[in-house]
């Protein structure tokens, strides 16, 4: 009896903060998506509205964060778009020392030979010069050499290598075109690059924050910038079939089972779940199930379908479980009919107990405390 009271207990103490929250995975690999024709290089991103992100981290500063970092290619060159909100710009560095300040950087490796060497790109809004700067290097790994390429604040005609960056009041963004004859190599679909991408932010030029130990040197990046080459992750050239993911914000909607998300050991465990927001479109939905111990002990998906004006509450079945607290997660990424996929999570909290169901008056009577 103690152990029964003992585990509703914790039950009832851990369903007080029964959740709908909801939250989107990292997507993962990175894709650049073939266009169609060369974007325009003028800093301007009105193009790249459906391409799919490069994931960064999020910065360890509140005025940084990252709209967007995509990749696109043609069959001259690879293509990169970037923008930042930033509302302290500080760089006056000179072009060897632009990654001193604020600046965004993009180093790829050549997927051919032994990889022992990798195109370096930074791109600053403001320098010693007075102006936006950019700067291309190519550097090799083994023995340590670099190699200056370009150092402008004006248009670039190295190669057919394009940069551009535009500055609003509380944000900036860089456009890039790398010719694939810089990276030693003739593009194909599934072709894949190391590479990494760093925007760093630097936000007082009254001292140097670097020597003083301030930590100017926050950031976001794609992966460890301080990992070697051999452990960078990948993009892959791919077709223009590709789209942006979209994310979508509180679309997994977990309904609330009565009474108190309490089910009993001989009953079978469902859930009413509704798709808010997705597109029409077919797809999946994971449901994942953790005891208190965050030990998984189910994982099941479902196939479901999301149709215009049509009613979107789901019925997920999870079978019987043990005597304890639980909880689920719910996933879903749902293709919709113009190619693009969308997805959404959401959680909840339950409980598996015996119940009893007496009148208050049998209640009172029989001085019962649960």
């Amino acid at each position: 009896m103690k152990r029964y009271i003992s585990t509703l207990i914790r039950i009832a103490a851990a369903l007080v903060a029964v959740s709908g929250l909801c939250h989107a995975e990292a997507s993962g690999r990175a894709v650049a998506r073939r266009m169609t024709e060369a974007p325009v290089v003028d800093g301007v991103l009105t193009e790249w509205n459906t391409f799919p992100q490069v994931e960064m981290t999020e910065p360890a500063v509140p005025d940084l964060k990252v709209e967007r970092s995509v990749l696109g290619w043609t069959d001259d060159a690879l293509h990169v778009a970037f923008r930042v909100m930033d509302k302290a710009v500080v760089n006056n560095e000179k072009f060897d020392r632009l990654d001193n300040g604020d600046c965004f950087e993009i180093r790829i490796v050549s997927p051919v030979g032994n990889r022992n060497t990798f195109l370096r790109v930074l791109v600053a809004p403001s320098s010693a010069e007075g102006h936006s700067a950019c700067v291309v290097k190519r550097r090799t790994i083994n023995p340590k050499k670099t190699e200056t390429l370009l150092a402008t604040t004006e248009p670039s005609t190295l190669e057919g290598f394009e940069w551009a960056l535009s500055r609003a009041e509380r944000s900036w963004s860089v456009e890039l075109s790398i010719p694939f004859s810089m990276l030693e190599v003739k593009p194909e679909k599934g072709l894949s690059f190391p590479f990494v991408m760093v925007v760093w932010d630097r936000d007082r030029d009254d001292i140097d924050e670097w020597a003083a130990g301030g930590g100017w040197h926050k950031r976001s990046e794609s992966s460890n910038q301080k990992a070697r080459p051999s452990q960078w992750p990948t993009f892959t050239l791919a077709d223009e079939n590709v789209f942006e993911t979209v994310k979508i914000s509180s679309g997994v909607r977990i309904g609330h089972h009565r009474p108190c998300n309490l089910f009993i050991p001989s009953e079978d465990v469902a859930f009413k779940f509704t798709l808010k927001s997705f597109p029409e479109g077919s797809g999946t939905v994971e449901a994942v199930i953790k005891d208190g111990f965050g030990v998984e002990r189910k994982r099941s998906t479902m196939d479901v379908v999301v149709e215009p004006k049509m009613s979107d509450e789901f019925t997920l079945e999870l079978g019987r479980l043990d005597r304890g607290y639980y909880e689920l997660s719910l996933s879903a990424d749902i293709k919709g009919v113009d190619g693009r996929n969308a997805i959404g999570a959401g959680s909840a909290s339950f409980g598996v107990i015996e119940q009893t169901d007496i009148s208050s008056e049998a209640f009172l009577k029989e001085d019962r405390r649960f």
